[in-house]
């Protein structure tokens, strides 16, 4: 509802990096989607260290929503996401590297996942 999103919008400038995540929600559903003003909150977001934001800044150089599929940056935004406690993003970096080959680094995330309550992933 509008009073939701203005408490939002107030929680954006006092950097909130929960509520840049949240806006960004209500950013997509919108049509047409804002593809650009999501990637700049998100950005934003994860300066501030959001797990979240990174994450989702990863699928969106994956996939190229709103910016260039960019592989490297797609790899860096999921390493930062896992590091910084993303169960989903250590889960997705662990297929990753059994993807290349690397069983040990893939069962250090599959291990990480599974210590963050993520017991289903090993």
């Amino acid at each position: 509802d509008e009073e939701t999103m203005q408490m939002l919008k107030h929680r954006i400038t006092l950097k909130d990096a929960k509520a840049m995540v949240a806006y960004t929600q209500h950013l997509l559903r919108s049509f047409p989607p804002k593809d650009d003003k999501v990637v700049e909150l998100l950005l934003e977001a994860s300066e501030l260290g959001s797990p979240e934001a990174a994450g989702t800044l990863a699928f969106f150089y994956e996939e190229g929503r709103g910016v260039s599929v960019c592989r490297k940056k797609f790899n860096e935004y999921l390493q930062l996401a896992a590091v910084r406690g993303s169960v989903f993003a250590q889960h997705t970096l662990a297929n990753e590297e059994m993807d290349r080959g690397n069983y040990e680094t893939a069962l250090f995330w599959r291990e990480t996942a599974a210590k963050m309550g993520e017991m289903t992933r090993l």
